[in-house]
Formats: structure tokens, C-alpha cells, sequence
């Protein structure tokens, strides 16, 4: 455990935002999304994880690129209640708790729990395409574009890649011509696209 968990700082300094750069290709943000999606799976390995862990490790990765537009964690609802310190609420029958910061302007980040649903706010993630797919396959990818109501508010695409069975790490783009074109040029093996 004492090796995950320096591991884990390790690649937090490493993408602290000093370290945090601008410009990056779609590649090099799929690779860094990777290495964030194995910082998620050792954090998971301790049920003693807190809400403030988890808003660290997404705040950091939308720093690393000013491109990327937001960043969630969402948990698969049947393991949630084996992480007592997260603030997940139940929904319809089963718990929810999805993280996302996102950028409320080119200069603030905003954070929301997509999990907690309120009034023009949140809603259930298991049913959107950038969840369930890679859930379900355990394969990552891309999604189709969309306007995500209820959390970012823009039109955008969202990589996702799965965490074990516990979780999908995502990020998001906002639609446009470049990067639609950059998302194209990515080789499927890289991108598995979710359509």
C-alpha cells in the first residue's frame, strides 16, 4: 500500500499545476487520461478515499491541458458503499456519485457532483453513452457529440476510460472543427471509439 500510495504522489507532483502546460496533442492527452485512469484505480484501492481526494485528481488533470474542457470520475453504483467518506446519494434505488470539474470560463474551473441531482443540475449517469458503453465493454472511447444538460452545459465529446469495475474516467472536449478533425486522426486502437 505505502508504494501505491507514493506512486500515486508522485504522478500528482508531476501533473501539479507548475508542471502544467498547454497545447498538447490528442494523443498526449489520451495517454496522460491513461495514466490518470491507473491514479484512480490505486486511490480506489482504499475504501478510506474522501470526496477531496477525488476533486484533487480531476482538478489536476483539467489543468494539464487548456483544451480539455472537463474531467469526472464516476462510479459504478454497486460499489459505492464501500467508500463510506464519498457523498454519494441515492437515486432511483441505487447510489450515485460522479465528480466533474469543468471550465466555467477559459480562467475558473467549476465543480459539480453530476451524482447529485438538483433543479437544472446533475442527473443519472448510468444512462449516458459516455458511461455505459465503456462499463459495459471495458473498453475506452470516444463518445458521440453531445450537449451535456445538467453538468458542462456545452456541446462536447467525451473520452472515457474504464477503472476495473469501480469506475469511468473521463474527459471532455468542447465540439469544434479542430478537434473533431484531431479526434479523427487518432488510431482506433488508441481511441476505441464509442459510437
Amino acid at each position: 500500500m505505502k508504494n501505491t500510495i507514493k506512486k500515486l504522489l508522485l504522478t500528482l507532483v508531476l501533473i501539479s499545476p507548475a508542471y502544467a502546460t498547454i497545447n498538447h496533442t490528442i494523443p498526449e492527452i489520451l495517454a496522460q487520461t491513461d495514466k490518470m485512469a491507473k491514479v484512480a484505480q490505486a486511490m480506489l484501492e482504499n475504501p478510506g478515499v474522501s470526496d477531496a481526494d477525488i476533486k484533487n485528481l480531476i482538478y489536476r488533470f483539467v489543468l494539464f491541458d487548456e483544451e480539455i474542457y472537463g474531467s469526472a470520475l464516476a462510479f459504478n453504483p454497486d460499489v459505492l458503499s464501500k467508500y463510506p467518506r464519498l457523498s454519494a446519494e441515492k437515486h432511483n434505488g441505487h447510489l450515485l456519485y460522479s465528480p466533474y470539474m469543468y471550465r466555467k470560463t477559459p480562467s475558473s474551473l467549476s465543480f459539480i457532483n453530476i451524482g447529485h441531482i438538483r433543479p437544472n443540475q446533475g442527473y443519472d449517469y448510468t444512462t449516458k453513452q459516455w458511461y455505459a458503453k465503456p462499463a459495459k465493454t471495458s473498453q475506452p472511447g470516444w463518445s458521440d457529440v453531445y450537449i451535456d444538460t445538467g453538468a458542462g452545459n456545452v456541446k462536447m465529446l467525451t473520452y472515457s476510460v474504464p477503472v476495473e469495475n469501480l469506475a469511468v474516467f473521463t474527459f471532455d472536449l468542447t465540439d469544434s472543427q479542430e478537434n473533431r478533425r484531431e479526434v479523427r486522426t487518432v488510431p482506433s486502437k488508441s481511441s476505441g471509439a464509442i459510437n
